[in-house]
């Protein structure tokens, strides 16, 4: 559970009306559920989140913690929720009913100053959704919308997001995971020359091989670069190109000429 008070002031500077305050501030006394227990084909996984200090609960190696990977990433995520507590909603079930039902998110973050509710699907279930009831699950050219909670989170300040697992890249996630990795056991090689010596010669070449800066380095493990891509200090092509092996992996200072040549 995060600091209330601070969590407070966060939420009112985010503009949240008191409803959506309300909302978060109940959010982050506990979960509403456990991950998955109903669900027995799920993997169910704790993830950390080092630079919060929380554990979050995911359901799939494909899915949530794909998702959970790259959320992480950016360093203005200031607060990130599973599962939290259910709405109220109104759907128009398979038959055009209108019924009342509740409904979670996976999970709720606030970056910056927006507040964002997330759903996390499999591509065949929303095309499913949007075939069964296509007045409450829309496909939009910016993406997917589940309307019933989309229209509740709207008047509590609050965005609702549909991702569908298709834009989650695996590459990707698998190099978040190798950079989170030599976070989390080498972090003390920020203070070390190579990982200063490092930053210097890719600055000066604005563009080089991680092999090349290792070898000017006279060292073979290539962790204090890894420290250098997870800080932001420097920059790969890590929706390409898998960073292990590392040698022919093209660093730069500049996200876009680390790309250019990479291709």
């Amino acid at each position: 559970m995060f600091n209330v008070e601070a969590l407070q002031s966060k939420l009112l500077a985010c503009g949240l009306p008191a409803e959506g305050v309300e909302y978060v501030l109940n959010v982050n006394q506990k979960p509403a559920k456990k991950v998955g227990k109903r669900r027995k084909r799920n993997i169910i996984l704790e993830i950390p989140i080092p630079r919060l200090g929380i554990l979050v609960q995911a359901e799939s190696w494909s899915g949530e913690h794909l998702f959970l990977l790259d959320l992480e990433k950016p360093r203005t995520v200031e607060y990130l929720f599973d599962q939290p507590l259910a709405i109220n909603v109104q759907i128009i079930d398979c038959l055009g009913r209108h019924t009342r039902t509740t409904y979670t998110a996976d999970y709720l973050a606030i970056d910056g100053f927006i507040v964002t509710a997330y759903e996390i699907k499999p591509d065949d279930e929303l095309e499913r959704l949007s075939k069964e009831r296509p007045e409450d699950w829309v496909r939009r050219g910016d993406g997917w919308h589940y309307m019933p909670a989309e229209r509740v989170f709207t008047r509590r300040g609050i965005r609702h997001v549909v991702i569908p697992t298709s834009s989650l890249n695996q590459v990707r996630a698998d190099n978040l995971r190798l950079l989170s990795c030599a976070n989390l056991s080498f972090s003390s090689l920020r203070d070390s020359k190579a990982y200063k010596r490092a930053y210097k010669i890719v600055e000066s070449e604005g563009t080089i091989r991680i092999g090349d800066v290792l070898d000017r380095l006279e060292i073979a493990d290539a962790t204090v670069l890894m420290l250098l891509l997870h800080d932001q200090l420097i920059f790969a092509d890590i929706d390409s190109i898998y960073l292990s092996p590392p040698r022919d992996v093209w660093v730069s200072i500049d996200k876009k000429r680390c790309s250019i040549a990479t291709t």
